[in-house]
């Protein structure tokens, strides 16, 4: 019978050790969300700054969090508006870019902040994206038809490398059996504007843009055809 009672007593602690372990394993697996983040910046259109690591980490508690100099470890450029931009990947490989303006909140639920590439460089204030041409609008198209394509141009900038002007990187084609191009409205360091223009499967070095837009002068992304006096 002694021994009966010292076998229960045992099994309950071992029972009581579990349940503990159990639930604290739960909590540890969030990360629930479904876009990987790639690389994420804070700052102006002028200095920003590399929070990959600390928004990987934000993004692995699965709790919301305000975008602040505090919350993301100093402030890159003081007395200056600021936005959190952040590059991520669903598992299917489709890249988005968030933006959020500073004191607004972010969902980190719908991020994945393990085992994403940091593709950012650690540490350090750089100039915008690594550019130096700010974009302001892009479009795609025909001098009679043409869509608005600057979200795209600008999430493309932030990657750094080259890509091929074609209706598969834009979505669609606006303007079907005629020659295109992309023609993409930039400001300068000394705040002149100029325009770069590049033909249907032309090579673009985007290295040379920055993706931030300061003035938010630029339209949005998606397919909104122009008329014939497209300001091309």
């Amino acid at each position: 019978m002694r021994s009966l009672i010292f076998s229960l007593a045992g099994l309950m602690l071992f029972a009581s050790w579990l349940v503990p372990s159990s639930v604290a394993w739960s909590q540890n697996t969030g990360d629930r969300g479904q876009w990987q983040v790639l690389e994420a910046r804070y700052g102006s259109a002028q200095r920003s700054v590399d929070v990959t690591r600390r928004v990987q980490e934000l993004a692995r508690t699965d709790r919301t969090f305000t975008v602040t100099n505090e919350v993301l470890g100093g402030d890159p450029h003081p007395n200056v508006p600021k936005t959190l931009r952040i590059r991520a990947r669903t598992l299917f490989g489709a890249t988005q870019t968030f933006e959020y303006a500073e004191n607004r909140v972010v969902q980190a639920t719908q991020f994945i902040g393990g085992g994403a590439a940091n593709v950012g460089q650690a540490g350090g204030v750089v100039q915008g994206d690594g550019g130096q041409w700010q974009i302001l609008e892009a479009r795609y198209g025909s001098a009679q038809q043409s869509m608005d394509v600057t979200q795209r141009v600008r999430d493309l900038a932030g990657s750094g490398a080259q890509f091929i002007v074609s209706n598969d990187l834009f979505g669609r084609d606006p303007h079907p059996n005629v020659v295109k191009s992309l023609r993409i409205s930039v400001r300068g360091p000394d705040g002149q504007t100029r325009s770069f223009e590049y033909a249907e499967n032309q090579f673009v070095n985007r290295s040379q843009f920055t993706g931030w837009n300061a003035g938010n002068s630029g339209g949005g992304s998606g397919g909104r055809d122009s008329g014939a006096n497209s300001g091309w």
